[in-house]
């Protein structure tokens, strides 16, 4: 593993350089190849392919320093093609400082000319502030501070898991962070759990109390004996304040036991199985436990730390509810004969009114595909012989496939989360919508 942070910037500044030339490397590295295609948002969450690649910013080659801090960012964010596209202000910089890596130490985010178009920005510039409280020292720069993106490309929003395959995880970013002995490297966006799950790194106890009650984190270990804290909270991916980032700097000092599940919950502590007292002869038979279970429980862990605002129901066999977004009508996650399926079923005792709404739906359809994105389709169903109907989306699965449960878990998610967001954005929907 040695010079592999010499070896990885190298690595990237060859690509850019490709990309900027007009080249496609995401399309020409195998690499690459593999990770482009570890997302697949839609709409805005789609990938700008004309903006340069972004996978670090700070101080990753030897030469240009030692980072203070190691953060990692699920991706670059929207692009500006003023900037990041071909002919922009960073590829002209880019070529006079030497290439990627070391325009990556320049502060480019926090300075003119990208201030002056776009303003302060508060990522980077709180970044900082954290990288400050924990190191308790006000004099860090956002250049001691080095970002890995999860996903290196630009897009506007995330519209779907980005889950690049493990072994790129491993070879880009977990081996060059091992040569600067840092500690901690800390983790900003919960999607950062679902690949240290993933790699199965083993999750370390961690107690912690937070000013925000929105806030969460979890630590893993990294095979170089490194400690990974993913932190995130409701409102953006932004990293702790300066008191929870004490509280939390506190907490992994005191932090050493290894649990024996990297899917513990935050907080948990290792179960200790009672002694079970002898079973009576004539004692009733334990109740049968469904297929669906133990992946229900499962996605209830996933949704207590990713989503702590939702109000979930409880699961029934194959059926998950969740949270009610309008009058009459609850969003479900269940396993149907077609596969795996995300509903707002409408649940009026009239039918006629089911079928009203479900009208309503209908004639909103396209806005709602649009804001829902073009990966998967919704579908009315009027549910002939029922009272009930619904809107739906549907993707190939079986629940016996437990190879496949981490992508179901995430694609759960990800749809909930996308119907919900397009049914908040049809907001002619409310005024006709039958009481």
């Amino acid at each position: 593993m040695s010079g592999r942070r010499d070896a990885v910037a190298a690595f990237w500044d060859e690509v850019v350089r490709n990309a900027l030339a007009g080249g496609e490397p995401h399309r020409d590295v195998p690499s690459l190849k593999r990770w482009f295609s570890g997302y697949r948002g839609a709409g805005r969450g789609t990938v700008s392919v004309d903006a340069s690649p972004e996978p670090y910013i700070g101080p990753l080659a030897t030469r240009l320093g030692t980072p203070r801090l190691i953060a990692l960012g699920l991706n670059p964010g929207p692009a500006d093609l003023r900037f990041q596209g071909r002919s922009g202000v960073f590829a002209r910089e880019h070529e006079r400082v030497g290439g990627f890596s070391a325009w990556a130490v320049t502060e480019p985010y926090v300075r003119d000319p990208w201030r002056a178009a776009h303003g302060r920005n508060r990522y980077h510039e709180n970044l900082r502030a954290f990288a400050q409280s924990w190191l308790d020292d006000p004099t860090v720069r956002s250049r001691d501070v080095l970002v890995f993106e999860l996903y290196p490309w630009h897009c506007d929003a995330a519209t779907s898991a980005m889950a690049p395959d493990p072994d790129l995880i491993e070879e880009f970013v977990w081996q060059p962070i091992a040569e600067t002995g840092l500690p901690e490297v800390i983790a900003v966006g919960s999607d950062w759990q679902r690949v240290a799950e993933r790699l199965g790194l083993p999750q370390t106890k961690l107690d912690v109390q937070f000013t925000d009650r929105t806030r969460r984190a979890r630590a893993f270990e990294l095979p170089s004996g490194q400690r990974l804290v993913v932190t995130w909270h409701q409102a953006s991916n932004s990293p702790p304040n300066a008191l929870d980032a004490r509280a939390l700097s506190n907490a992994l000092r005191g932090s050493s036991t290894v649990l024996p599940s990297s899917r513990l919950p935050r907080n948990a502590a290792a179960p200790v199985p009672p002694t079970a007292p002898p079973t009576p002869r004539n004692a009733a038979r334990p109740a049968r436990r469904h297929p669906c279970d133990p992946f229900w429980a499962q996605l209830t862990a996933r949704l207590n730390r990713e989503r702590p605002t939702w109000k979930l129901g409880t699961p029934n066999r194959n059926d998950y509810p969740l949270f009610s977004p309008m009058p009459g009508a609850r969003i479900k996650c269940n396993f149907s004969r077609d596969g795996l399926r995300v509903e707002l079923l409408l649940q009026s005792n009239d039918r006629a009114k089911n079928l009203a709404r479900l009208a309503v739906l209908t004639n909103h359809l396209p806005e709602l595909q649009a804001a829902f994105g073009p990966a998967t389709r919704l579908r009315p169903e009027p549910l002939a012989g029922k009272t009930q109907a619904r809107l739906a989306a549907y993707h190939r699965g079986a629940i016996d496939e437990q190879n496949e449960w981490h992508t179901y878990l995430d694609w759960f998610i990800d749809t909930v989360t996308q119907l919900s967001q397009a049914l908040a954005a049809a907001s002619a929907i409310p005024a006709t919508w039958p009481r």
